[in-house]
């Protein structure tokens, strides 16, 4: 990366052709998510990688907070290399235009929170099925 690189150049951590790496995501949106909401997770996140967010919970089978999170992705416009300033405003200014609407997809998000839970279980027995993982638990299915 050269030295006027911005965050929008840096390439994804997550490969979605590879279910590992599917599981890791929508582990890590769960987790950024739940510590602070979708203003956090923009605000720590590199462009890159939140924009396969909606594609990573719809492979897990997360429908429901896959729509909105993509429609929180739609807040912050076009210009990946302000999202994460954008995501940092909107957590420290959280009652101007940009906090209060990602909010309010907070909210619509945390409706469907149980769902996801669910959804990255199934997807990680599976993927451990798949690839012969002794550690699964079938009395638990």
């Amino acid at each position: 990366m050269s030295t006027n690189a911005t965050d929008a150049d840096v390439q994804a951590d997550f490969d979605l052709g590879r279910p590992e790496d599917v599981l890791a995501l929508a582990e890590r949106f769960d987790g950024e998510w739940r510590n602070g909401g979708f203003s956090q997770l923009f605000a720590n996140w590199y462009p890159a990688d939140v924009a396969l967010v909606p594609e990573g919970l719809r492979l897990v089978e997360a429908m429901e907070i896959a729509a909105v999170a993509e429609a929180a992705i739609a807040e912050l416009g076009g210009d990946r290399s302000r999202w994460r300033d954008l995501g940092h405003e909107a957590l420290i200014k959280w009652q101007e235009p940009l906090g209060a609407r990602l909010r309010d997809l907070d909210n619509m998000a945390s409706a469907h929170f149980d769902a996801l839970t669910a959804a990255i279980v199934r997807y990680e027995r599976e993927l451990a099925k798949r690839t012969g993982d002794p550690f699964i638990d079938d009395e638990d299915e």
